[in-house]
């Protein structure tokens, strides 16, 4: 989770410091709707990072552990 927010912030700053940056606004388009809104974008950043962290745990953990047990 933190990595991803971590991710999500570094790329945030990116993009407000350098706005050209097209690699920094696709990370930023992947998990905010309005790129325009600077507030709302961090918001929904953090908040969808944290929910897709969450999901590809939720996904991931039981096939891992599957995985070990053989």
């Amino acid at each position: 989770t933190a990595t991803l927010v971590g991710l999500f912030v570094l790329c945030e700053l990116a993009a407000l410091v350098w706005p050209t940056a097209g690699l920094a606004h696709g990370w930023v388009r992947l998990f905010a709707s309005d790129p325009d809104n600077v507030g709302r974008t961090f918001v929904e950043g953090v908040l969808g990072s944290i929910a897709g962290a969450w999901v590809a745990t939720l996904l991931f953990v039981p096939v891992y552990n599957r995985l070990l047990r053989r």
